[in-house]
């Protein structure tokens, strides 16, 4: 399955308000896709497509090995004290039902209570300014 499809698949198998925002160019050795859920979630996704040159990985985002593809939860950046981002690894030899699965259950409820409390930080910065 190419990159595209799995990804909008792995998002369908996500269940209701998740959407796919945007997806990279394939042709420079990884591939790049964005999603947006509920709760202001925004799942970033990428893979290697090919084996890159040394050179090349260091203009790139930070990769999973060929053959995995690494989810990250975004957060806000508006506190430098709080950028971050919540990771899991998963196989590419997994099922978009098995991944959509690793997603929902170890990575989106950790992901959604740290949303919470940048939120929460934000409004209390805020409120001092």
């Amino acid at each position: 399955m190419a990159r595209w499809e799995l990804i909008c698949e792995i998002i369908r198998n996500l269940g209701r308000g998740w959407e796919v925002d945007a997806s990279g160019p394939q042709d420079l050795g990884f591939f790049a896709g964005l999603a947006s859920g509920p709760g202001g979630m925004r799942l970033f996704f990428i893979a290697r497509t090919e084996k890159l040159d040394p050179c090349m990985e260091r203009g790139c985002p930070p990769l999973a090995p060929l053959g995995w593809l690494r989810v990250d939860g975004r957060l806000p950046m508006d506190d430098p004290c709080l950028a971050a981002t919540i990771s899991i690894m998963l196989r590419e030899s997994l099922t978009v039902e098995e991944m959509a699965n690793e997603i929902i259950v170890p990575l989106l409820p950790v992901y959604a209570g740290v949303l919470s409390v940048v939120e929460k930080h934000s409004l209390e910065l805020g409120r001092k300014s």
